[in-house]
């Protein structure tokens, strides 16, 4: 079984929630869990306070092989914290499955995980695994994509030392591409560039956008299981980033147990899947410009 990193920070109730979700996993008592706990922000009371709540959650006697917890000292942010963990367990690992204090898992995810990291550990062109399929739910099998799922997933040692945290350099290397900027926005899908030009200029704060870039730019993979095996539940005014209370991807699916598919798929990014992601999209920019409409006729009204 591949070592698991649980990133946790100010979110008492649902770091229970992960950690209880993940210790019910088939193989949860063959694994190795890491724990890294990010710092309070200095002169936030509440942060400090909940910082204080997480540790003692990860304190409690939890059903995995071992455990062993890293407290930081000060906030270093989600970003900083995911670069530094993962960077850090897999120099003594091949490869290790990732989680955030948001997330449940099927009692699948574990067995999934492991699996299909095996599978795919001797090709170059699969850089991770991933575990949250919010737009292609129709399909039928596992599938690839240009894309990393952030959520729940898995990277191995030999793919994490091409992740490139300089955003400028990442920006340089797509433009120079042919079409690189529109392909990275997988067909005008969504702005992701945007996105990596805004990490660059530090208005938010993704370590997410910047391992897309590195697969992109190394015309990696990563795999999408056929049905969702985790679920993100933080969202709302406690979030760092997802706040919105209605969130599209929390309204279109719900964990499943159904069993994985634990067989190995064609390593070849998935046309049906690249066409489910541009109608998931289109579908997101119809419902915001409904809310728009709505909002605008109110105010008209006022």
């Amino acid at each position: 079984m591949y070592p698991i990193i649980v990133f946790v920070y100010n979110k008492p109730d649902l770091t229970l929630q992960t950690l209880q979700a993940l210790e019910d996993n088939f193989g949860a008592a063959e694994s190795d869990v890491f724990i890294f706990s990010d710092g309070a922000k200095e002169g936030n009371s509440a942060s400090i306070e909940n910082v204080k709540k997480v540790r003692q959650v990860i304190r409690n006697k939890y059903a995995f092989r071992s455990c062993t917890i890293i407290e930081a000292a000060v906030n270093q942010g989600l970003g900083n914290s995911v670069i530094a963990g993962v960077t850090q367990v897999l120099q003594d690992h091949d490869a290790v499955i990732v989680i955030e204090d948001d997330v449940l898992s099927s009692r699948q995810f574990l067995t999934y995980m492991n699996s299909q990291l095996e599978l795919y550990k001797g090709d170059p062109r699969v850089f991770a695994i991933g575990s949250w399929n919010y737009f292609f739910p129709e399909s039928k099998s596992n599938f690839f994509m240009r894309f990393p799922d952030t959520i729940g997933w898995a990277v191995y040692r030999r793919s994490w030392r091409f992740f490139e945290p300089n955003s400028q350099k990442l920006i340089s290397a797509i433009r120079s591409k042919p079409g690189g900027v529109e392909a990275f926005n997988v067909g005008g899908a969504y702005d992701y560039f945007n996105m990596l030009e805004q990490q660059n200029k530090r208005t938010v704060d993704s370590w997410g956008i910047r391992w897309y870039a590195s697969l992109f730019l190394n015309n990696a993979l990563c795999l999408f299981p056929r049905v969702s095996l985790t679920k993100h539940v933080g969202f709302g005014e406690n979030a760092t980033h997802c706040k919105e209370p209605e969130d599209i991807y929390r309204q279109l699916f719900e964990v499943q147990n159904n069993p994985a598919q634990l067989t190995k798929v064609t390593v070849k990014e998935s046309g049906a899947g690249i066409q489910a992601y541009h109608r998931f999209y289109g579908l997101r920019l119809k419902l915001i410009s409904r809310v728009i409409n709505r909002v605008s006729r109110i105010l008209a009204l006022s």
